[in-house]
């Protein structure tokens, strides 16, 4: 039997050197060329394809530039006086690039508005790996929303119509909706700097690209990037059609992109793409006037964008709006006591999150 093992492995060996001595051989005479052949073929092909993705990129980047030379000489016309009287709230979704929310700070402020909150939407307000905990928070806060929600509303609609509320209103129950948010241990929203009232619309400022989405998000998978999308597409929506008007300003170059999603959705939502560029930049005050008429569009230079220039228009009626109710400004406390989930209700392992509670 030891015999036959042995003499088992030695030909098991001989064929497997047998084998790579044929296919040297095979690859360095008849197989040489076709194989040769096909390869160069093909990264022949892939550098014809990147020159001409290259080329294609370049020549939109080109158009973009073109639009916002455009927009840039008719700057004063479009923005001087669009929003005079007007208060708004800047919101950034996570992988906003800063300079963006800068960009349109500065451009909502030379269009005659009020910037009353620059506000930071963080990841954990759309953290799918904390879905339980988020359900039972949006049951808490769903009793305190003006106006009130119907039993089909979801969590993201929720979230979306809680952030609004503080945001654009000064009442008691948006004050008590406030402090729930700012309660977690891990906080949904920040604000670079302090609120100083409520506003009448909100822009919300979305990232570049969806890789700067996910960068942002520490790179989830691609199930939960997607669920993050989904998310981020609903708060978007909500803020967007909150107080008198607002709009999304954001990437629509893909299918998978903030804006384009929005578009698809058929939200009445205004929204303008090519964010980063001079034309976003510029157009952003006279998208945002149409909005508080009504007038929502898809506004911008990708294939999705449907409308043209919003016509200029006088701004409706504009009430009165009080303080801030976000006690990082105002250190207002809420008048009725946040109820904590029910202990039967409380998320465990990756959902667990600290109860929201009023700090005093």
């Amino acid at each position: 039997m030891t015999v036959l093992n042995f003499r088992y492995h030695v030909v098991s060996l001989v064929a497997v050197f047998l084998a790579l001595a044929i296919g040297v051989v095979l690859g360095a005479g008849p197989l040489q060329r076709p194989i040769g052949d096909t390869l160069t073929g093909q990264l022949s092909e892939a550098r014809n394809s990147r020159d001409s993705y290259k080329a294609q990129v370049g020549q939109l980047e080109a158009k973009i530039a073109g639009y916002g030379k455009a927009a840039s000489a008719l700057k004063a016309d479009v923005v001087t006086g669009a929003l005079t009287g007007l208060r708004v709230a800047v919101v950034a979704l996570p992988g906003a690039d800063g300079a963006d929310v800068s960009a349109a700070t500065a451009i909502l402020g030379e269009a005659g508005a009020e910037v009353v909150a620059q506000v930071n939407v963080n990841p954990s307000f759309t953290d799918p790996a904390t879905n339980t905990y988020r359900t039972t928070f949006a049951g808490q806060l769903r009793a305190y929303l003006e106006p009130k929600v119907g039993a089909e509303a979801t969590t993201e609609q929720i979230f979306a119509l809680a952030l609004a509320q503080v945001l654009t209103s000064s009442t008691e129950n948006a004050v008590t909706v406030a402090a729930f948010l700012e309660a977690t241990e891990t906080p949904f929203v920040s604000l670079p700097q302090a609120a100083t009232g409520a506003a009448h619309s909100i822009v919300v400022v979305g990232p570049r690209s969806q890789e700067d989405l996910a960068a942002a998000l520490g790179n989830p998978d691609a199930e939960s990037l997607k669920l993050h999308s989904n998310y981020l597409v609903a708060l978007a929506s909500g803020l967007g059609q909150a107080g008198l008007g607002g709009m999304v300003l954001g990437d629509a170059s893909t299918d998978a992109s903030l804006v384009t999603r929005l578009r698809n959705s058929g939200d009445a939502v205004s929204t303008l793409d090519a964010v980063g560029t001079d034309f976003s930049t510029v157009f952003t005050p006279r998208v945002l006037a149409a909005s508080l008429s009504s007038k929502h569009g898809a506004y911008g230079v990708e294939a999705s964008a449907t409308e043209g220039l919003p016509l200029a228009g006088a701004l409706p009626a504009l009430p009165e709006l009080g303080a801030s109710v976000l006690s990082s400004s105002t250190g207002v406390q809420p008048g009725a006591s946040a109820p904590a989930p029910a202990p039967s209700a409380q998320p465990t392992g990756q959902d667990a999150q600290p109860s929201p509670s009023t700090s005093n």
